[in-house]
C-alpha cells in the first residue's frame, strides 16, 4: 500500500498584500500607542491602576510585532525584497532590540531542520536549561509563566538577545542609531518614561507569552513535526496572534503570509487533528524524559510534506516530495 502523502499543491505561491501586513503593524502599534496615551492622561498616582493593564497590551502587542517581523524573514511583507526588510525592520525587529538578518538566518536554518540536531532552536533552548525539560506539568510551566511576568525570565532573555544579535558592524551600527534616535526624541518631548514603560513590557508580559507560544511549536516532537493547534479568541490575543495559531499550516506552506493561513488550514484533508491549547500543554507531562535543548529519543517520522523556501523551491530528501514553484 502506497504511503499517504501530505502535500499542499500550489500553483503559485499566495499573493503577497503589502497594505494587509502593514495594516496589522500599525494595529498593533495603535494599540500600544493608545496605552502610553492613557498612562500620560491618567497622571500619578492614578496610572499606576492602568499601569498593569497597560503592560498586558503593550507586552502582548509586542509579541504580535515579532510575529509580523517572523513574516518578513520569509519575505512576506512585499514582493519588493527592499521594502519587505525596511518594513519588518523598523516597525518590529528593531523596536524589538532584534537584527532582522541575524533572526532570518536562524530561522530560516530552523525550516531546513526542523527536529533534527542541526536545528538552531536545540542550541537555543540548551542554553536556558532546564526550562525546555522534559516531561513538563502543565503546572509547571504556568509556574515559569507567572515568574516571566514579573522579570524572572531575564537570563533567558539575554540567551534571546545575544541569539539575536546583529551579525556585522553595520547591523549594530544601524540598530544603536535607531534607538539612540528613540531616545533622543523622547527626552526633547519629555515622554522618556515611555521608554521604561516599553522595556519593562518587553522583559515581563512579552517574554511570557512569547514562552507559552513557543511551547505550543516543535516542543517534544521528532523529525518534521509541528503541534497542530486550535485557539479561542482570547488566546489568539493573549498568546497566539498574527495566525500563529495556524504554525503547523506555516510549516506545510513557508511562502504563505500569515493572514492566509487559515484558508490554507481549510484546504488540508489530512492533517492531523487540532488540539486546544490546554490539551497541547497537557502532552509534555506525559512525554519521556528529555534534557532543554537535546533532540527527542522518540523520534516519529513526519509523513512527507511540501516546504516553500525562499527562492520558490522545497526541500529534496526522503520525507519531502519536490514540487517547484514560481513567483
Amino acid at each position: 500500500m502506497a504511503e499517504a502523502i501530505s502535500t499542499v499543491q500550489i500553483d503559485r505561491p499566495a499573493p503577497l498584500r503589502v497594505s494587509r501586513w502593514l495594516a496589522a503593524a500599525l494595529l498593533n502599534w495603535l494599540a500600544i500607542g493608545l496605552s502610553l496615551v492613557i498612562l500620560a492622561e491618567l497622571g500619578w498616582p492614578a496610572a499606576m491602576v492602568f499601569l498593569p493593564f497597560a503592560l498586558v497590551i503593550i507586552g502582548t502587542r509586542q509579541h504580535a510585532l515579532a510575529l509580523l517581523a517572523h513574516d518578513g524573514a520569509h519575505y512576506l511583507c512585499s514582493r519588493n525584497r527592499t521594502l519587505n526588510d525596511v518594513l519588518a525592520t523598523l516597525l518590529c525587529a528593531y523596536p524589538l532590540t532584534a537584527s532582522l538578518r541575524s533572526y532570518r538566518r536562524f530561522h530560516m536554518e530552523h525550516h531546513r531542520h526542523v527536529g533534527t540536531p542541526k536545528d538552531p532552536e536545540f542550541g537555543y533552548k540548551r542554553g536556558m536549561a532546564p526550562r525546555w525539560d522534559l516531561p513538563m506539568a502543565r503546572k509547571q510551566i504556568y509556574r515559569q509563566f507567572a515568574k516571566d511576568c514579573v522579570g524572572l525570565g531575564l537570563p533567558d532573555i539575554v540567551q534571546t538577545v545575544k541569539t539575536l544579535r546583529p551579525i556585522d558592524a553595520r547591523d549594530a551600527t544601524l540598530l544603536a542609531a535607531f534607538w539612540l534616535t528613540v531616545a533622543a526624541t523622547l527626552v526633547l518631548t519629555g515622554y522618556l518614561w515611555c521608554l521604561a514603560v516599553w522595556f519593562v513590557a518587553l522583559n515581563t508580559v512579552q517574554w511570557a507569552v512569547f514562552r507559552i507560544r513557543t511551547w505550543t511549536e516543535h516542543a517534544g516532537l521528532g523529525v518534521g513535526e509541528t503541534h497542530r493547534l486550535s485557539a479561542t479568541w482570547w488566546q489568539r490575543f493573549m498568546f497566539l496572534p498574527t495566525n500563529t495559531w495556524c504554525h503547523y499550516e506555516h510549516h506545510e506552506s513557508a511562502a504563505t503570509p500569515f493572514y492566509e493561513l487559515p484558508q490554507l488550514r481549510n484546504r488540508l484533508t489530512d492533517a492531523p487533528k487540532a488540539l486546544s491549547l490546554g490539551e497541547v500543554l497537557d502532552l509534555f507531562a506525559t512525554m519521556p524524559a528529555c534534557a532543554s535543548g537535546e533532540v527527542p529519543a522518540r523520534f516519529v517520522t513526519a509523513p512527507p510534506t511540501v516546504q516553500v523556501w525562499l527562492d520558490g523551491t522545497t526541500p529534496s530528501g526522503p520525507n519531502a516530495k519536490e514540487i517547484r514553484l514560481q513567483r
